[in-house]
């Protein structure tokens, strides 16, 4: 069974497959369009690299690349935890 939690409730090294993007607020678009234009988007798997203690930035891997995005639009970036060789 499968459990969703959000990016920054994900533990370093730990994977996720992107559910989805919550966008509430409009001010925000302009950070999801990034993110898609990044390739992140929903069904892809991520991992977390690190994230700061206080809600300082968080860095994940998609593919090659790492990114870093805010402990907020951490929050709004919704998994579902996949285990090390279900990432297919």
């Amino acid at each position: 069974m499968s459990t969703l939690k959000t990016l920054a409730d994900l533990k370093s090294g730990q994977q996720g497959k992107i559910i989805s993007i919550k966008d509430h607020h409009h001010r925000h678009h302009g950070i999801n369009q990034k993110l898609q234009s990044m390739g992140i988007l929903e069904g892809k798997i991520i991992t977390k690299v690190s994230s700061q203690w206080m809600r300082g930035p968080v860095v994940f891997r998609c593919g090659k690349t790492d990114i870093a995005v805010g402990h907020r639009m951490a929050r709004k970036i919704l998994v579902e935890e996949v285990k090390p060789g279900e990432n297919s």
